[in-house]
């Protein structure tokens, strides 16, 4: 996949139906991070694989993560949550809804 960083991170999104922030419901998904839901299983961020178009690897490290916006990142990296309810509100739905 061709393109500048943003556009294949929009791709990407796009082919997961990745469209909001997982706690919130916040839908600029150009401005969403993808959360390690739990840190020891984290190969490489997202970002790097789709800054080095190696999407396959960006795809499947996804699978490990919840898509927040900064705010939730923040709050997620700060240990604000438990990881079991972000695995959660990740496989089960948005907790917004």
């Amino acid at each position: 996949m061709k393109g500048t960083y943003a556009e294949r991170k929009k791709k990407l999104f796009n082919k997961l139906h990745i469209k909001q922030c997982a706690i919130c419901g916040y839908k600029q998904t150009h401005l969403l991070d993808m959360h390690h839901i739990l840190p020891h299983e984290k190969t490489e961020k997202v970002t790097t694989y789709v800054l080095h178009n190696k999407m396959k690897l960006a795809e499947e490290e996804c699978y490990k993560c919840i898509a927040l916006c900064a705010k939730h990142h923040r709050e997620a990296d700060s240990g604000s949550w438990h990881p079991s309810f972000l695995y959660h509100i990740a496989h089960i739905g948005e907790y917004w809804e």
